[in-house]
């Protein structure tokens, strides 16, 4: 069971990870692009249509690393659960706030600071997918 719940993370985990490269490295490096009377149309655009897929994958992040540590405790476990739980704090402590400070208009240190802090979510997903990969290719932790 532990298995294949791992594999189901891996999965969510690398869907996040993709999905985290491709706004780190072309939407918030794009928002300058814009005029500013386009910005608030593009960004309100952005964060609705980028919630129906981040949303559920980090909701199902969550319930898949508690349920692995009600399953078995242990470091791998845990390990898996601080990197959910990074990426949380980083989402609601920094880029949240940050987009509701763009979604007022256009502000060149708030996307740079978004685009710096975003750093924290892209490397702790990527991590904790090569992590969850590791996990996988070593089978014997599952016996």
């Amino acid at each position: 069971m532990i298995y294949q719940l791992v594999v189901i993370q891996l999965f969510i985990s690398s869907s996040l990870t993709g999905l985290i490269w491709l706004v780190q490295l072309v939407h918030y490096p794009g928002f300058v692009f814009l005029s500013e009377e386009k910005f608030q149309d593009f960004h309100k655009f952005h964060s609705k249509q980028i919630s129906w897929l981040v949303i559920p994958l980090m909701i199902s992040e969550l319930a898949a690393a508690i349920y692995w540590i009600f399953l078995e405790t242990n470091v791998y476990s845990w390990v898996n659960f601080i990197f959910v739980l990074i990426a949380w704090l980083s989402t609601f402590l920094l880029s949240v706030p940050l987009h509701n400070l763009l979604s007022q208009g256009m502000m060149l240190n708030t996307i740079i600071h978004l685009i710096s802090t975003n750093w924290i979510r892209t490397f702790t997903w990527t991590c904790k997918s090569l992590f969850l990969l590791f996990c996988l290719l070593n089978r014997n932790l599952f016996l």
